[in-house]
This record gives C-alpha cells, structure tokens and sequence, in this order.
C-alpha cells in the first residue's frame, strides 16, 4: 500500500514538547476556571402549556367531528373569500402584485437571449413562442 495516497490526516507525534504545551493549557485553564463544560438548562413550566395546547386540539377534533369534509372546506374557502378584499360592491377582487422593475429587466433580457440561442440552433430544440395577437376589451 502506498503512504502518499492516504487521505487521512497523521497523527502528531508525541514528544516532551507537545506534552508540556498541552498541560500548560490544561493547568491555565484550571487557573482561570474555564472549564468546557455544559451549562444546564431547566425547563420552564410546560405543564400548562401542555394543557393548554391538548384542550385546544381536543376541541378543534370534536369540532370538526360534527362537520362532514365538504363542510369544513365551505369554511375555509368562505375564510379565503372573506379575507380577499373587494373592489366596488361588483365582488371582483383586486390582485395586487408587485414586480420589481430589475426584474423585469432581467426577465426581458432572458427571454430575448434565450430566442437568439434557440435561433442559432435553428429551432431544433424549441419551437418559437407565440405572443398574444390581440388583447380583450371588457
């Protein structure tokens, strides 16, 4: 086997040096109380907490034992209506989003690099996308 394809760090030698440094550091540290060693934690008061979180549990599953599956999702989406927010009174919901105006720049410069890369392989491997024609008046 050969030594200089080992992997794995050597091991140090030990000498008389190596040995008084490394009790020079351990007798400083006793000197200075500065031991490793791990501080204990106490545990708060989770008895209540405990409580507390299994009554909650318990009456959420008597809850939804009353209710059958088709009536716990009409009360979710009703949630997720009620939390949208309405424009007028005509009930269409305004979406709003925001894009960073750097990342529309990039999104741009993207799409138009992507097209002269699939223009230099001639479209062998994607075909060309097609834009919108015309946009819907309402």
């Amino acid at each position: 086997m050969e030594q200089g394809n080992s992997a794995q760090k050597t091991a140090p030698d030990i000498t008389e040096e190596h040995t008084s440094r490394l009790e020079s550091i351990i007798s400083q540290r006793i000197r200075d109380k500065a031991f490793d060693d791990v501080v204990r934690k106490f545990r708060q008061d989770e008895t209540a907490l405990v409580a507390s979180y299994r009554n909650k549990t318990r009456i959420e599953v008597e809850q939804s034992v009353r209710k059958s599956l088709a009536e716990v999702y009409e009360d979710k989406f009703q949630e997720a209506q009620t939390k949208e927010e309405t424009v007028g009174g005509s009930g269409e919901t305004e979406v709003e989003t925001y894009i960073d105006p750097a990342t529309e720049a990039i999104d741009s410069d993207m799409k138009v690099l992507f097209q002269k890369l699939d223009a230099l392989s001639h479209f062998q491997f994607k075909p060309t996308e097609v834009g919108v024609l015309f946009t819907p008046l309402s």
